[in-house]
């Protein structure tokens, strides 16, 4: 499918943030709105009426508070996937290399991943 070309018209502030995020990323406005606009548009169609009606209804508090519970859930979903992805390769590297007694636990093997995924 090609991709298409949309218009988004936003808001004096809502414009700034996008400018302030976009130098603190290093990323094009238009890539952060393409990611956020995918993300979005992933949700649930329950999740984004009322991510909506929070947008056009909320106080800046709610919206802030919605935007922070946002932000802990991506992360912690973010960490099961780093998990899921390097802890088997993790503890295939432990049978191999018994000599290697740093990744003992569960824990201890969940921590590398989450080091790992930072590199």
């Amino acid at each position: 499918m090609k991709g298409q070309t949309v218009t988004v018209r936003l808001d004096k502030n809502l414009a700034a943030l996008l400018e302030e995020v976009s130098a603190e990323d290093g990323q094009e406005p238009s890539s952060l709105l393409r990611t956020s606009a995918g993300t979005f548009l992933a949700m649930s169609t329950h999740a984004r009426k009322l991510i909506r009606d929070m947008e056009q209804n909320g106080t800046e508090r709610e919206r802030e508070f919605l935007a922070d519970c946002a932000s802990q859930a991506i992360l912690s979903a973010i960490i099961t996937i780093v998990e899921d992805r390097n802890i088997p390769r993790l503890r295939e590297e432990d049978r191999r290399n018994r000599k290697n007694t740093e990744l003992v636990t569960e824990e201890e093997i969940a921590a590398e991943a989450v080091r790992l995924c930072h590199m």
